[in-house]
C-alpha cells in the first residue's frame, strides 16, 4: 500500500485566513501584471513578497496550507511552507489551477514521507523531504526529478519490474488536460518571453517540455537565455562583499533546474544541438567548470552554489548527458598531471618545507566553505593527489607559485611523505602561529595517520598475521579457538517476508506495529512479527571463555562445501582506547537530519540513522546535487573537529575490515572510489541510535561494514541481534562488535520487546553514579553503518566523469569533433 494521503487537496481562499495578507498578495499581482513575465520578474516578485512577511503571516500561511491539504503541515520546514504558498498562488494567478493542486499534493506526499517513509527500495541517503522520482522512458517522457536520474551511459530503459526495484512514478492527480494538445494547455504563452518566465514547478515539467518541443523556434532563444543568465552571474564571481547576491544565486539554480528537465526527444534533436552551439552556452559552462573556481571565486553566492549544488560540475554533467553515447564512449580519461599546462614561473615548490611554508602563509587556499571534504587533503597520498588535481595546483599557481615539480609521481610522493618528518621537527611556536583552522587540520591529520595503525594491533594481539596460529588458543579444542567458522548455504528469502519483524518475545510482549497511514484495522499491509524458528534462522553468538582467553572472537561465515568467506563477525573488535573514542564521537554528533526509510520499514522500524558524507538527495531542495549533507560544514573550529571525528570513525571500521576480510574492504573502497572523501574513503557512514529494522533489502552497490558500540537490552531475547536471513542465521550482538554484510541481501535486526529492563540487563554504568529517571535502565543500541549506496555511487561517478572530460565536453559542442 502506498503511503499517500486519501484526501484530495482543496485550494482554500486565503482571505478566509488573513484578509490583510490576501489584499497584499493581490496588490503584488497587480504590480507583476504591469511587467513582462520573465524568470527575473517572478523572482523579484517572490523576493519582495518574502521580505514583507511577518510572524503572524507565517501563522496564517501555515493554517491556510493545513486546511488546503487537510493535513498537519507544522512538521514541515518554514521555508517549504512559504514556498508552497508562493507557488500555489502564482500558478493560480496565471490560471494553472491543476498545477497549483499538484503543489498541494506534493506537500501531502512530503508530510506522508516524513511520518511514514516512502515507497520502494530503501535508499540510505533519503532526504527528509524525499520525493518519488520518475526515470526517462521511451513510452512516456515525463521527467519528475530535479536531478538527472539516469546514469551517464544514457540508459533510458523503463523502470525494472523486479520486486525490489524502486517505484519511481508519482501518484498522479487526475487531469484530463494533461493529454490535450499543447495549444490547449492551461497556460499557452503567446511569446518566448512569457515562456521564459514560466515558474519552475515539479508538476509543470511535462507541460513545459511539451510546449518547448512544439516550439523549435524557442530553442536557440532558450539556450541564449541560459547563457546570458550564467554570464551575468559569472561576472560577479569575484565580489567578496556583504552585498545580497540572492538574485544571481537563484538565476543560476533556475538555469540548472531547467537544463536538467529537458527530455531526450528534445536534446537528441539536431536542431537542439545547433541551438546549444550557436548560443555559446557550452562556452560559459566551460568557464563555470574551471577547477580554480573553488579557490578564487570569493563571492558568497558562488561559495553556496559550489557547496550546495556542485555547480562547477553540475552544469557540465547536463552537457555531457546531451552528447550521444557513441561519442562519449570513445573518450578516455587522461592523467591530469600529464595534460595540465604547468606554469614554470614563480616561487618554486620543490620540497616539503616549501609547501608547508606556502600553506602557512595562505591558509585560505583550502576551500573549506565551498568544499568541506578539502580539509582531508593531508590524510593520505591519494587524498593529496586528488586535492592537487581538483584545487590545490590551481590555487598555488594563482598565488604565484611554480608547482611544476608536482608533475612527476615520484616527486609528488616525495613531497607528501616528507611533510610529516618536517612537521615533527617544528617547534611548538610554529604551530601556535598558524591560523587556527589550519592548525586544527594539520594536527588532526597527523593524529589520524597515527591512529590508522591501531585497529590492526588489537586484532593481531596474539598472532603475527590473521591466519597465523594464536598463541593463546592453538592448543585448545576447536570450539574454544578465537577464529570460528559458520557454514551456510545462501538462499534468497521469499519476498513475502520482506517487511516482517523478527523477535523471540511472546506475542503479548512484542512491539506494536507502526500504523500505515489510512490503513484499516487488520490490514494485510501490516506485516507480522516472525519467530526466528519460522524462518529457520540458526542462532550464533560469542563464547565467554574465548573472549576471556584471547580478548576477541572472529566468526567467518563460509559458503558450505567451499573455502569461500562470505562475511565475518568479530566480538571485541576494538581496543579499549579505540572503543572509547568511537563511543565518544557517536555521543556528540553534529547536526545532520536523520533519514526517512522506505515502505519496507513501515511497520517495525524505529530509532534514528544519521548520515555522514556526500549524497545525492532524492527530491531535496531545488537544484540539489551530490554534495556533503547539510550540517557538515568546515568553517568553524567545532565543525572541523566534528568532521575529523567522522573521518576517524570511518577509517577505523575500514582498517579493521581490511585486515579481517580484504575482499569486502576492497569492494567497498573500489565501489566508492570517486565519492567525496569522508576522511580517506568515498563511502558514507550512518550513525545509528536505537535503530531497528524489519527484514528488507537495500539498493546498495556492494558490500558494507557495521559496528555495534554500546548495547543494553534484553539479552535473553537477543534484542538488536543481526539477521542474515539469506544465510538462515542470526548473530547475537553485544557491545564492541564489527561485521560485514551486503545490503542487497535480506537482513534486519531482532526487534526489542516491550518488557522493561532490569538491573541484570545493565551493561552501561549509570551516568555520574545517579539512578535512571524511573529506576529502569534504558534500552541503548548505538553503532555505525558504512555501505556503498547505489544512488550516491552513481552520482559520484557522474561528477568524476564530467570533471575528467571537461575539455572533451567543450570541444564537442565547439564542433571540433
Amino acid at each position: 500500500m502506498s503511503a499517500s494521503t486519501a484526501w484530495t487537496p482543496i485550494l482554500q481562499p486565503l482571505a478566509s485566513f488573513s484578509p490583510d495578507l490576501a489584499a497584499r498578495l493581490d496588490s503584488s499581482f497587480q504590480s507583476l501584471r504591469k511587467m513582462i513575465m520573465t524568470r527575473r520578474t517572478t523572482q523579484v516578485w517572490e523576493t519582495e513578497l518574502r521580505k514583507n512577511l511577518s510572524g503572524s503571516d507565517y501563522v496564517d500561511i501555515g493554517l491556510w496550507l493545513s486546511k488546503s491539504t487537510a493535513m498537519d503541515t507544522s512538521i514541515l520546514p518554514l521555508d517549504t511552507i512559504v514556498q508552497a504558498f508562493l507557488d500555489v498562488h502564482l500558478l493560480s494567478h496565471y490560471q494553472q489551477r491543476s498545477s497549483a493542486l499538484r503543489v498541494l499534493a506534493d506537500i501531502q506526499k512530503q508530510i506522508d514521507n516524513l511520518k511514514f517513509g516512502s515507497n520502494g527500495v530503501q535508499q540510505h541517503q533519503h532526504n527528509l523531504l524525499e520525493d518519488l522520482t520518475e526515470v526517462f522512458s521511451d513510452e512516456e517522457e515525463d521527467e519528475d526529478e530535479d536531478y538527472m536520474s539516469t546514469p551517464l551511459n544514457h540508459d533510458l530503459s523503463p523502470p525494472s519490474s523486479e520486486p525490489h526495484s524502486p517505484e519511481h512514478k508519482r501518484q498522479r492527480i487526475s487531469n484530463s488536460q494533461d493529454d490535450r494538445d499543447v495549444s490547449q494547455l492551461e497556460l499557452s504563452p503567446s511569446s518566448f518571453e512569457e515562456f521564459d518566465g514560466l515558474p519552475i514547478v515539479a508538476r509543470n515539467k511535462s507541460k513545459w517540455n511539451k510546449l518547448l518541443r512544439s516550439k523549435p523556434s524557442y530553442w536557440s532563444k532558450k539556450c541564449s537565455s541560459w547563457a546570458k543568465s550564467l554570464q551575468i552571474a559569472f561576472n560577479h564571481r569575484m565580489e567578496n562583499t556583504t552585498e545580497d547576491h540572492q538574485q544571481y544565486y537563484q538565476s543560476v539554480v533556475d538555469v540548472l533546474r531547467e537544463m536538467r528537465q529537458v527530455l531526450p526527444s528534445i536534446f537528441h534533436d539536431e536542431a537542439w544541438k545547433t541551438a546549444v552551439k550557436t548560443s555559446n552556452l557550452h562556452e560559459i559552462i566551460y568557464l563555470w567548470s574551471d577547477p580554480s573556481g573553488l579557490i578564487i571565486w570569493k563571492s558568497s553566492f558562488m561559495q553556496i552554489l559550489m557547496r550546495k549544488h556542485r555547480i562547477h560540475e553540475a552544469l557540465s554533467i547536463v552537457l555531457f548527458f546531451w552528447i550521444p553515447q557513441e561519442v562519449t564512449n570513445t573518450w578516455a580519461e587522461q592523467d591530469f598531471f600529464e595534460i595540465f599546462p604547468f606554469q614554470t614561473q614563480g616561487i618554486k615548490i620543490e620540497k616539503s618545507k616549501d609547501f608547508i611554508k606556502a600553506l602557512s602563509k595562505n591558509p585560505d587556499i583550502i576551500p573549506r566553505k565551498a568544499y568541506p571534504s578539502s580539509i582531508f587533503f593531508l590524510l593520505s597520498l591519494e587524498n593529496f593527489e586528488l586535492a592537487l588535481e581538483q584545487w590545490l595546483i590551481c590555487g598555488m599557481e594563482n598565488l604565484g607559485y611554480n608547482v611544476s615539480f608536482f608533475k612527476a609521481k615520484a616527486e609528488r610522493k616525495q613531497i607528501y611523505d616528507n611533510i610529516w618528518p618536517h612537521l615533527d621537527q617544528m617547534v611548538p611556536s610554529f604551530f601556535e602561529q598558524l591560523e587556527s583552522s589550519l592548525r586544527v587540520i594539520i594536527e588532526r591529520s597527523a593524529s589520524f595517520r597515527k591512529l590508522k595503525n591501531e585497529p590492526a594491533k588489537h586484532i593481531l594481539q596474539n598472532k603475527a598475521t590473521l591466519n597465523a596460529t594464536c598463541n593463546k588458543c592453538s592448543n585448545l579444542a576447536p570450539e574454544y579457538r578465537c577464529v570460528q567458522k559458520i557454514e551456510v548455504t545462501p538462499q534468497l528469502l521469499e519476498k513475502t517476508y520482506l517487511g516482517c519483524g523478527v523477535s523471540l518475545a511472546e506475542p503479548k510482549d512484542q512491539m506494536e506495529p507502526i500504523p500505515i497511514p489510512h490503513s484499516k484495522p487488520g490490514s494485510k499491509d501490516i506485516q507480522q512479527i516472525m519467530h526466528p524458528d519460522r524462518l529457520n534462522l540458526v542462532k550464533h553468538q560469542w563464547n565467554d571463555k574465548i573472549l576471556n582467553n584471547c580478548g576477541m572472537q572472529l566468526s567467518l561465515i563460509v559458503k558450505k562445501g567451499t573455502e569461500e568467506i562470505l562475511d565475518f563477525w568479530i566480538y571485541n573488535a576494538f581496543s579499549d582506547d579505540i572503543f572509547k573514542k568511537l563511543v565518544s564521537h557517536h555521543s556528540r554528533l553534529q547536526h545532520v537530519k536523520a533519514l526517512t526509510r522506505g515502505s519496507q520499514f513501515n511497520s517495525y522500524s524505529q530509532g534514528k540513522m544519521i548520515p555522514k558524507g556526500a549524497r545525492l538527495p532524492m527530491g531535496g531542495a531545488p537544484g540539489d546535487s551530490y554534495a556533503f549533507y547539510t550540517g557538515m560544514d568546515a568553517v568553524t573550529q567545532a565543525e572541523l573537529e566534528a568532521l575529523f571525528d567522522d573521518a576517524e570513525d570511518s577509517m577505523i571500521l575500514s582498517e579493521a575490515g581490511r585486515l579481517i576480510l580484504f575482499n569486502v574492504y576492497k569492494e567497498l573502497e573500489d565501489t566508492t572510489a570517486n565519492g567525496d572523501r569522508l576522511g580517506i574513503s568515498g563511502a558514507n557512514t550512518y550513525y545509528c541510535n536505537n535503530y531497528t529494522s524489519p527484514l528488507h533489502r537495500d539498493d546498495d552497490a556492494g558490500a558494507g561494514l557495521c559496528a555495534q558500540y554500546d548495547l543494553q537490552a534484553k539479552s535473553d531475547l537477543c534484542e538488536y541481534s543481526f539477521t542474515y536471513a539469506d544465510y538462515r542465521i542470526y548473530l547475537v550482538s553485544r557491545s564492541n562488535s564489527l561485521w560485514s554484510f551486503r545490503g542487497s541481501d535480506t537482513h534486519g535486526t531482532m526487534l526489542p520487546s516491550t518488557i522493561p529492563l532490569t538491573e541484570k540487563d545493565r551493561t552501561i554504568a549509570r551516568q555520574g553514579g545517579q539512578p535512571d529517571g524511573d529506576g529502569v535502565p534504558p534500552r541503548v543500541s548505538n553503532g555505525t553503518h558504512k555501505p556503498a549506496t547505489k544512488t550516491n555511487t552513481e552520482a559520484a561517478n557522474k561528477h568524476h566523469r564530467a570533471r575528467k572530460t571537461r575539455k572533451e565536453i567543450h570541444d564537442y559542442w565547439q564542433g571540433q569533433e
